[in-house]
């Protein structure tokens, strides 16, 4: 495949997965084009289900934190103290 200038490196890496994911497929000319969305099992895009998908990762995230937060050895006062520190959020303006 030729390109208009030189890839820089992370672009190769990125080429070669593209590569190697429509690797084994068809081109048909005349065929229609379009987008599935896998999560949902009609393969159409809502809003629902991508939010559904994000409230999992960050709640995978957040419990992922929590856990490490709580394993960390330091008085109760200091942890309550950094816990409830973490909890608010800066004001704008």
């Amino acid at each position: 495949m030729e390109w208009r200038r030189k890839l820089f490196e992370w672009e190769v890496d990125e080429v070669n997965n593209l590569m190697h994911l429509i690797d084994d497929k068809a081109i048909v000319k005349g065929a229609g084009d379009y987008w599935l969305w896998k999560p949902d099992e009609k393969l159409e895009y809502m809003v629902s289900s991508a939010y559904k998908i994000l409230k999992t990762e960050v709640e995978r995230e957040l419990r992922s934190l929590y856990e490490f937060f709580w394993s960390i050895k330091a008085l109760p006062s200091k942890m309550t103290t950094a816990w409830h520190s973490g909890k608010q959020t800066p004001n704008k303006g």
